[in-house]
């Protein structure tokens, strides 16, 4: 016979139902806690390419000048430690910032994320410089007077403007040119913005708007708003890439590039990083005058220079130069050849017959080699200048090669246009090649002039690094009266001749 116990039943129900309620709980309290943990703004693990947030090839409104667009973004590097990111708030009205953001700098309090010093959105100014609100540059010696990011980390200003990109620099992109307020040390140097009206003077015919900064936190941008003479206004999309993605977003290009500067609060997680200015242009209407324009609100969006750029057009080569690739090792941080803090050994090339103003004969081109002297540039990053050159001969050589920036391709080997323009008014296109300085092995057609050790950054392998030549088929019998050089940031330019 089976006795059953009612009683003991249901106490034995209630137990199992508490606990599967105390299961549950326990579960839901570690699944938040997991969740706040991994979502929190200032976490500090460094994540790596495939878990970064995404939003630095944001598309650029079609007001900008489509031919600006860049290559496809080759895949990151995965090596690469990338710094931590945090989740973007879109700014709204009243707000003095996004919530998330921190400060661990007076300097960064100042103006960004704490009492905004930044111009309140409709202050009218008169110009560029008046609006500089943010001190995103300093010297490797004084990290703490700059801070692009409110965590401190700022643009190395002896490297940047090595790449030049300093104080007064005509910075060329596309075949335009603008040139960088002047700016005192330890003064503002950009502009966080949020709204404001800059006047901007320029004559009829202006064709294009000129803008040089960089986003942080992803791309970067909004809506500018551009007024004639009369009240007339014209509405743009700007969109600049993250200054870390160290690759422009579409419709822009890289106008310099330069190793941050990290602060000693974070010296133990983050390694040296190139980091970059990039610049875009705005369609006008050339039969009217502009007369002011109004930056986009938003404040992780970063301008060191809005203007009417000029055509960039140059007597001669040395005129034109905006780069410096040869230095002594013993001042290496002079050099920023390729955006990442390298540069040539100039002692080395020296002994290898690339002295200060020598002339070097290759695939029977005479060249002068640069008469470069400390603090001055020797080389040009191939833009769209259009560059005095007389002569006739059988080619036209150059002297130079490529770098590779962190999202270029993988053998490095960069080309682009050349456009020969004779005197007779004919005008020639034909294309010119070079390989890596790293690769030590020329492109098709030139040759190797000389290899040499590089001027290494901080934590960097030795390597060897060598200038090429390379030569291109004039017309016969005519007369070279100016070169325009290819649009690509990587190809370098050290000498152009006619020979043969």
């Amino acid at each position: 016979m089976v006795f059953r116990d009612p009683a003991g039943r249901r106490r034995r129900a209630l137990r199992t139902a508490l606990m599967a309620l105390t299961l549950a709980w326990v579960v839901l309290v570690a699944l938040i806690v997991v969740g706040l943990t991994g979502l929190h703004p200032k976490s500090g693990a460094a994540l790596t390419g495939s878990s970064r947030r995404d939003d630095i090839g944001a598309s650029a409104s079609a007001s900008v000048k489509p031919h600006l667009t860049p290559t496809p973004t080759p895949t990151p590097t995965p090596t690469r430690t990338l710094r931590p990111v945090r989740p973007v708030i879109a700014s709204t009205a009243g707000m003095v910032a996004p919530p998330e953001h921190y400060c661990h700098q007076r300097a960064c309090a100042d103006r960004g994320c704490l009492p905004l010093r930044v111009t309140a959105p409709g202050r009218r100014v008169g110009s560029v410089e008046a609006a500089f609100d943010a001190d995103g540059v300093a010297p490797p010696g004084d990290i703490s007077a700059g801070d692009f990011d409110c965590r401190g980390f700022s643009f190395n200003a002896r490297q940047l403007a090595a790449d030049g990109f300093g104080p007064g620099d005509k910075v060329v992109a596309d075949g335009q040119a603008l040139t960088l307020p002047r700016v005192a040390a330890r003064a503002a140097d950009e502009i966080n913005t949020a709204g404001q009206v800059i006047k901007v003077t320029a004559g009829l015919h202006a064709t294009e708007l000129g803008f040089l900064g960089a986003g942080e936190y992803g791309t970067r941008g909004g809506t500018v708003t551009v007024t004639y003479a009369g009240g007339a206004t014209q509405r743009s999309d700007l969109r600049l890439a993250d200054w870390y993605a160290d690759w422009p977003a579409p419709g822009s290009m890289i106008a310099a590039a330069a190793p941050w500067n990290i602060p000693p609060a974070h010296a133990a997680k983050f390694r040296p990083a190139p980091v970059a200015v990039y610049y875009a242009q705005i369609r006008l209407n050339p039969a009217m005058t502009i007369t002011s324009v109004t930056l986009p609100d938003d404040r992780d969006l970063h301008l060191f220079d809005v203007g009417v750029p000029a055509v960039a057009s140059y007597a001669s080569l040395s005129s034109a130069f905006d780069d410096t690739a040869l230095v002594p090792a013993a001042a290496a941080l002079d050099g920023n050849y390729d955006g990442d803090g390298h540069s040539y050994d100039s002692a080395s090339l020296s002994a290898a017959g690339l002295r200060p103003g020598a002339s070097v004969t290759v695939q029977g081109v005479r060249f002068h080699w640069p008469d470069y002297r400390p603090g001055h540039f020797d080389n040009v990053r191939a833009e769209g200048q259009s560059i005095a050159v007389s002569g006739s001969g059988r080619v036209l050589g150059f002297l130079g090669s490529a770098t590779t920036g962190t999202r270029s391709t993988t053998t490095g080997t960069q080309s682009g246009t050349v456009r020969i323009q004779y005197a007779d008014g004919s005008v020639q296109s034909a294309t010119l090649t070079f390989a890596s300085w790293q690769a030590n092995h020329a492109a098709d057609g030139g040759r190797v002039v000389a290899t040499v050790p590089w001027n290494r950054a901080s934590g960097a392998s030795r390597k060897q690094v060598s200038v090429y030549s390379a030569v291109l088929p004039l017309r016969p019998g005519r007369t070279v009266a100016s070169v325009t050089l290819p649009v690509n940031f990587y190809l370098h330019v050290f000498a152009i001749a006619v020979g043969g």
